[in-house]
């Protein structure tokens, strides 16, 4: 199995050690390249391309999301997984309008990396790039786009649903932090 070249992309030096120590604890037989802005993350994808890049939307100077823009004007097929702290329905929905394969909300769960590198493995020459077509929900905590569709609440349980018919989803209350994983 060949190496996954990975690039991470954040201006917290803390954020990208903390999602290369994810990353090798989900898969150590990545090659990981990291870069503190947009101008040098342009710079090393440029020199050689990899084949997933995260990129976090908050940074100085250009945003992760203008950084999505060009690194889709530079290769159409570029893999992009936005992370952010900050994940708004618009921003879900203007990454995956980007093209992005994946959008992650800060924390989120090992098992998210592991489905993500097993979709970057599988994606290999199918031309398959965009994210899927799904109702907007969480997943491991993270909003999943799609569509026009929002969260409904429903009036008689004051519950919510993603669309009409799915079943109720009550929210939990918040008890505690959990560290990160």
């Amino acid at each position: 199995m060949a190496r996954l070249r990975v690039l991470l992309v954040d201006d917290a030096r803390s954020e990208r050690l903390l999602l290369r120590h994810a990353l090798t604890d989900v898969d150590r037989h990545l090659e990981i390249r990291e870069a503190g802005d947009a101008a040098a993350a342009l710079a090393l994808y440029q020199r050689h391309p990899f084949d997933l890049v995260f990129v976090d939307i908050r940074m100085p100077g250009r945003d992760g999301l203008s950084l999505c823009r060009e690194l889709r004007a530079f290769d159409r097929r570029a893999r992009i997984a936005v992370v952010s702290h900050y994940s708004t329905r618009e921003h879900v929905l203007e990454a995956r309008d980007l093209g992005a394969i994946d959008f992650l909300a800060k924390p989120f769960a090992p098992a998210r990396l592991e489905r993500l590198l097993a979709r970057v493995r599988g994606l290999a020459g199918d031309g398959t790039d965009g994210l899927p077509a799904a109702a907007v929900g969480v997943e491991d905590g993270a909003a999943r786009p799609a569509g026009d569709r929002g969260i409904a609440r429903r009036p008689d349980t004051g519950s919510v649903s993603a669309r009409e018919g799915d079943p109720p989803v009550r929210p939990l209350p918040i008890t505690g932090l959990r560290p990160w994983p």
